[in-house]
This record gives C-alpha cells, structure tokens and sequence, in this order.
C-alpha cells in the first residue's frame, strides 16, 4: 500500500513539473525577443525588469527600465532594436503567472513577467516573441486563403454598431467609426492580415453604393476572447475587444424590419424585445445566469459596469433593473 501511494504521489509530481515545463520552458527557452515599438509606452518598457526574482522573494517592488537618468536606469534607448535570447522561463505563483529570464550579449540579464498568466502569441507585454510570430505570420496566410474560398464575393450584413472605413483610391483608412452604414448589406472584396496583433486578419467589404469597409477580428477561441486590448493606430492608443467575423456581420440576412432597426438604433428596449435584439443594443452581458425549470428557461444578464440587469423567459424580456 505504501509503495502504491508513494508511487502515486511521485507520479503526480512528476506530471505537475512537466505540466509546468511544457507550460514555460518548451514555449519561450531558446526564443528570441524584441521590443514591440508599436504599443511601447513613451516613459518606460513596462515588461523589462532589473531584478524580479530577487524582488519578487523579498515581496519588493522591482526596478523596471524607463527614462529616467540615474544609477539604475540607463538603458532604456539602448533596448530599442535589442534581441534577447530566453534562456530560462519559470511559474512564479499558484495561478501559473511567469517569468523569463533574458539574456542581450550587449546589455546582460533581464526579466520579463506575464502581467495574467497567459501567453498570447507572439507577445508577452510589449515584447514579441520573433519566431512565433513568424510562424503566425506562415499560419495566418494559410488561414487568409481558408477565408477566401469560404467567403470571397459572398453577401454579409453590418452587425457592428460602428464601422471603420476605407478609401481605396486615396489608401486612407478611418477608424473613427460610423453607425449610419449598420445592417446594410455588403460584398465580401478580399481578406489581409491586419496591423492589429490582437485582431490580426481584416476583411474588406463594399456597399451597393461603393463605400468600402474594413473590420478586424481573430480566429482564434479561447477564454481571452472579448477582452479589451490596446493598440497603436496613427500614432495613438486605442482600446478595442477582441473580436469574432461574427461580431462584424451577420452571415445570413438577419430581416429585420424597418421600425425594429429604427428601435435598435435609437436603443428603444421595451418589454417583448428578443434576447437578440437586445444584444444587438447593449452588447453582450458581461454574465448570464441561467435557471431552468418547468415553464421552460429565465436569464438573467448582467451589465456590470452599467449596473444594470435584463431578465428574459424563453429568450423574451420580461423585466429590466437598474
């Protein structure tokens, strides 16, 4: 019974360290990074850091690398156009945040830390990761092409609320967003890779009076979809979610009715409203809670940041709190 018991709990730790390694060090030992000018903060390259696992076991502030002149920050210029091979990557907390040592044969060691404990290819903060973003950029062309033949010269309709613009004859490209072109139909023209690391495919569409449109969005699923991201447009920051080809365009022609797009675009909600159509007003809720029971099913969705809730029964509205 003790040889069975130590051979399990063994056999446990074992595969906790080589969850852990197969987690860090098969992701990042032996990749090369750089710092990623586009979304770099003018005062300080937030992901670069002096010290942490000294600072992070003494439960201190580390150093972080910015502009300011003195005995201990002195390499921020320096850093721009610098590769840094990772020669270490270890978790660092319970819920698998970590960090990796790099090494710049001009300038030495630094860390770099994951912020949430995700890697979300190629970047870790402001820095990217050389080969997995090549490797997104061979995978991503694979993908343009699987969206061309499923798509191309195919009929969608404006979902988004707001939708950027593109002037094709002068290459200018205008992401203040308008809302007048919602729920028309558009001609799918072509699909690129987009400038936008965390939407990085574009679609572009035209409308039977010729105004073309771009909307940028990801293929990729998993519990990072839909959060805000930053990103530099024109030499500003902007925030924006992640988004889905769904959350551009309704595939299908969605035939809505004329006063219910007029209900929709002036945010008319009234009680009878579809659980749809009140997505198509508010947005998705940041929760649902669902209860089923013998007269069929109630939701309640949550808005946080609004602090409102909207109730529904069978997918109809029945009462809105706020």
């Amino acid at each position: 019974m003790r040889k069975t018991l130590f051979f399990i709990i063994t056999s446990f730790a074992c595969l906790n360290a080589y969850c852990q390694k197969k987690y860090s060090d098969i992701k990042f030992v032996g990749k090369t990074f750089t710092i990623d000018t586009s979304s770099l903060d003018k005062t300080s390259i937030v992901s670069l850091i002096y010290d942490f696992p000294e600072a992070n076991a003494k439960n201190k502030l580390p150093r972080l690398v910015n502009q300011a002149i003195d005995s201990y920050h002195t390499d921020y210029e320096s850093l721009i156009g610098e590769k840094f091979k990772c020669t270490e990557a270890k978790p660092f907390d319970s819920n698998q945040k970590f960090y990796l040592k790099l090494y710049s044969k001009k300038l030495g060691i630094f860390y770099a830390v994951s912020a949430n404990g995700y890697y979300y290819k190629p970047r870790v903060g402001d820095l990217t990761c050389v080969e997995d973003e090549r490797s997104m950029d061979t995978k991503g062309f694979k993908r343009l092409d699987s969206l061309s033949l499923l798509y191309l010269n195919k009929t969608f309709w404006i979902k988004s609320k707001e939708q950027n613009t593109y002037n094709a004859q002068n290459d200018i490209y205008d992401n203040a967003g308008t809302s007048s072109l919602r729920f028309k139909p558009v001609t799918v023209l072509k699909f690129t890779l987009s400038d936008n690391k965390f939407n990085p495919y574009r679609v572009f569409a035209k409308t039977s009076g010729g105004q073309m449109i771009y909307f940028d969005f990801e293929l990729e699923k998993g519990e990072r979809y839909g959060e805000m991201a930053m990103h530099n447009v024109n030499g500003r920051n902007i925030f924006e979610p992640r988004n889905r080809l769904s959350d551009g365009f309704f595939m299908k022609n969605p035939a809505l009715t004329p006063s219910l797009i007029k209900a929709i675009k002036k945010g008319d909600i009234y009680i009878g409203m579809s659980a749809k159509t009140v997505e198509l007003i508010k947005g998705k809720p940041d929760d649902i809670n669902r209860t089923t029971n013998a007269y069929g099913v109630r939701e309640q969705w949550v808005y946080r940041s609004q602090g409102e809730y909207y109730y529904f029964d069978n997918g109809k509205l029945t009462s809105v709190q706020n």
